[in-house]
């Protein structure tokens, strides 16, 4: 199992202000191959940099995400679930992740999976192993793409 644990800024997206972004050394953590900050000093030398232009809230993230079939059992008595896309980009063929939680109480769906990117009103996670599966399934089957599932746990500090 993959774990990532560090330190994030949680940051507003300036383009769509009911979604945070997670911040880490190497800009969004989605494109930036997971990368968190190991220390409180470290993010807020990164968003005190002018070229940055990061101001965000300091967050302890961890995920652990399941990198092969037997590490799915160990999640599926879990919650705070969430689902991971991995797929390369067909211009610098970079990887990019994608975090998909569950649809916030009140709001619409903002995928066409049935689930709502991690981030948007808030970091709903799914409740449970089976709603996290049926949203892998359907990223995997729309986006052709690696697909995982993992907790996740996200603290502002």
């Amino acid at each position: 199992m993959r774990t990532v644990n560090g330190l994030v800024l949680l940051v507003p997206n300036s383009g769509d202000q009911t979604r945070t972004m997670m911040v880490g050394p190497g800009g969004f953590l989605e494109g930036n191959n997971l990368e968190v900050f190991s220390s409180l000093d470290q993010a807020q030398a990164y968003a005190a940099d002018s070229m940055n232009r990061v101001q965000g809230q300091p967050a302890r993230l961890m995920i652990g995400m399941a990198e092969e079939e037997p590490e799915l059992a160990l999640l599926s008595r879990a919650s705070d679930l969430i689902v991971i896309s991995r797929a390369r980009d067909r211009i610098d063929n970079q990887i990019f992740y994608q975090f998909y939680g569950a649809i916030p109480p009140g709001q619409p769906a903002n995928t066409t999976v049935h689930a709502s990117y991690l981030g948007t009103h808030g970091w709903h996670t799914f409740p449970d192993f089976q709603r996290a599966e049926e949203t892998a399934r359907e990223v995997n089957r729309q986006m052709m793409c690696p697909v995982t599932i993992a907790r996740f746990f996200l603290t502002p500090l």
